[in-house]
């Protein structure tokens, strides 16, 4: 049989070491240690070379996730669990680290899908099964994620699992000053107000582009007297997002130069969201309207209501 045991300070890398954090659709880190024993619970000394089979190419990984602190205790998230990349799992057997044939240190790029509906946030507890190709498997299990009072895996640690999106705000302002276009990431909070998105203020993580294509505008979306090329990306906010914000500077198109247009933020897959509102069609990049110009009112004026 196999012993699994995460490595303590290694167990769960998540994707945002400063929240931490992983949204959900990311990948997250798993590393653990994977001894072979013998029928007496020692480690198998010859489990090496050729007699290793539980590798890239031989046997396999299996996993499963739980939020223990949701829907009575246990939510199994298991159908969402999966291993991700050309070569998910990294074996590392009689590693110089270990000292000892037989004793492997194992690596696993792990990601939890998005479902087809907003929900969490999750703090997963990740398992994990060792299979090889003779059919050995694992023993001491210490994880039951369908609360049937069995356990089903061995518990690797926690990742808090966010479902992102990316807004971007509207912005309006004179035809003769820059604009300031904001964008700030947002998750699914199923516990505020009955669910709804919140600002994810612990995402200082996330890299984006300030140029073309990741963040452009939509040349078909101009309106009024406003034409392209008329206002440009100036400057935006630092490459990585701030307290889980940033921001876009649209050059001063001109005093006659009135109008809107679309900016479109290429945004990465797990900060898309479904803004079209049709669960057929693809999550979307966000977008934003920024409107040069418009009827300012009189500033002696604070309301009117007709009768």
């Amino acid at each position: 049989h196999f012993i699994i045991a995460p490595q303590a300070a290694l167990a769960v890398t998540e994707a945002c070491l400063n929240g931490p954090f992983t949204y959900m659709d990311l990948e997250f880190i798993a590393a653990y240690r994977v001894t072979a024993e013998n029928v007496n619970s020692q480690t198998t000394q010859n489990y090496t070379g050729e007699f290793i089979r539980l590798n890239a190419s031989l046997g396999g990984m299996t996993f499963g996730g739980v939020d223990k602190t949701v829907v009575a205790g246990a939510l199994d998230l298991s159908s969402r669990v999966s291993a991700v990349g050309a070569t998910p799992t990294v074996f590392n057997w009689g590693a110089a680290s270990v000292g000892s044939p037989g004793v492997g240190e194992l690596q696993t790029t792990i990601m939890l899908n998005r479902a087809a509906v907003a929900d969490g946030p999750y703090a997963v507890t990740a398992g994990v099964l060792a299979l090889d190709e003779d059919g050995v498997g694992t023993a001491a299990l210490d994880l039951d994620v369908n609360a049937d009072a069995a356990d089903d895996y061995v518990d690797l640690g926690v990742s808090v699992q966010r479902y992102g999106r990316v807004l971007v705000e509207n912005a309006l302002g004179p035809p003769e000053r820059t604009l300031t276009v904001p964008f700030i990431a947002q998750y699914y909070n199923s516990l505020v107000g009955g669910g709804r998105f919140v600002p994810n203020v612990l995402d200082n993580c996330t890299l984006y582009q300030s140029t073309a294509p990741d963040v452009d505008f939509g040349l078909d979306n101009y309106t009024g007297a406003l034409s392209v090329g008329e206002t440009v990306i100036t400057n935006a906010s630092s490459a990585a997002y701030i307290s889980g914000g940033g921001s876009v500077v649209l050059s001063a198109p001109g005093t006659s130069n009135t109008g809107s247009v679309q900016l479109r933020f290429s945004a990465p897959p797990y900060l898309r969201f479904d803004w079209d509102n049709d669960s057929l069609t693809p999550d979307q990049i966000p977008f934003g309207t920024a409107t040069f110009g418009g009827y300012r009112g009189n500033d002696r004026i604070i309301y009117r209501q007709s009768r």
